[in-house]
C-alpha cells in the first residue's frame, strides 16, 4: 500500500501544515499597515516553478520551494505535480484576496467571497498533494480544475467553518465570513435561514 509510505505521509504532513502556518501568519498581522506575506514575490516563484527559491528570504517562499523539491525528488507523474503548482497558486490567490477583504474591510459580493474563500479552504491543494505523492493520477485532467466533488467538498467545509464563527464574526463585522456577507446583502433577519441551509447542506452529507 502505497500509504504506507512514512517519507510520503511526512511530506503530506508538511504540505499540510503549511497552509495552518501562512493563515495563523496573516492572522497575527492583519492590523499591521500592509501584509508579512510577500506575495508578489510568491506569484513570482512559482512562475519559475520554485527554481532557486529554497534559499528565499520569505519563509513562506523558501518553505514552498524546499516542499516541492522533496515532491519532484520523488519522480511523480508529471501531471499530478502541475496539478500541485497550479492548485497552490490557486490556494495562495484565495488567501491572498481573504486577506485583502479583511485588511480594507471593504464588501464584496456573495458570489466573489464564496469564490475565493472556497479556495482558502485548502481541500483541492491537499487532494493535489496527496495524488502527487501516492501516484493517484488525478491530476491528469484538462483543465486543471476542481471536479464537482471537489468544489462542492471545498464550499461545503468553507460554509461549515464560517456556520461554527457566525455568532463572533457578525459582531465584529468580519468581512470575510460568508454568513456577514449574506447580512451584507440581506436583512440581518434572513442570516438564520441561510444558516439553517448551511446545517441541513450537512445532514444531508451525513
Amino acid at each position: 500500500d502505497c500509504t504506507d509510505d512514512v517519507d510520503a505521509r511526512f511530506l503530506f504532513a508538511v504540505n499540510a501544515a503549511y497552509w495552518w502556518w501562512l493563515d495563523d501568519k496573516i492572522d497575527e498581522h492583519i492590523a499591521d499597515p500592509s501584509s508579512r506575506v510577500a506575495w508578489d514575490a510568491l506569484d513570482q516563484a512559482l512562475d519559475e516553478e520554485l527554481r532557486s527559491a529554497t534559499t528565499h528570504a520569505a519563509p513562506e517562499i523558501a518553505y514552498l520551494a524546499k516542499l516541492y523539491a522533496a515532491l519532484a525528488a520523488r519522480t511523480p507523474i508529471a501531471a499530478d505535480l502541475r496539478w500541485w503548482l497550479r492548485a497552490t497558486r490557486d490556494t495562495l490567490r484565495g488567501f491572498r484576496e481573504g486577506e485583502d477583504v479583511t485588511r480594507t474591510k471593504r464588501l464584496v459580493s456573495y458570489a466573489e467571497q464564496l469564490e475565493s474563500s472556497m479556495w482558502s479552504t485548502s481541500l483541492v491543494q491537499v487532494f493535489a498533494c496527496a495524488s502527487t505523492l501516492f501516484r493517484w493520477s488525478a491530476g491528469d485532467r484538462a483543465p486543471l480544475a476542481p471536479t464537482t466533488l471537489e468544489r462542492l467538498l471545498c464550499l461545503t467545509s468553507r460554509l461549515e467553518n464560517d456556520h461554527f464563527s457566525i455568532d463572533r464574526d457578525l459582531a465584529e463585522g468580519c468581512s470575510t465570513n460568508l454568513g456577514v456577507v449574506v447580512a451584507h446583502s440581506f436583512a440581518v433577519e434572513r442570516v438564520p435561514a441561510f444558516i439553517a441551509k448551511v446545517e441541513m447542506m450537512r445532514d444531508m452529507r451525513k
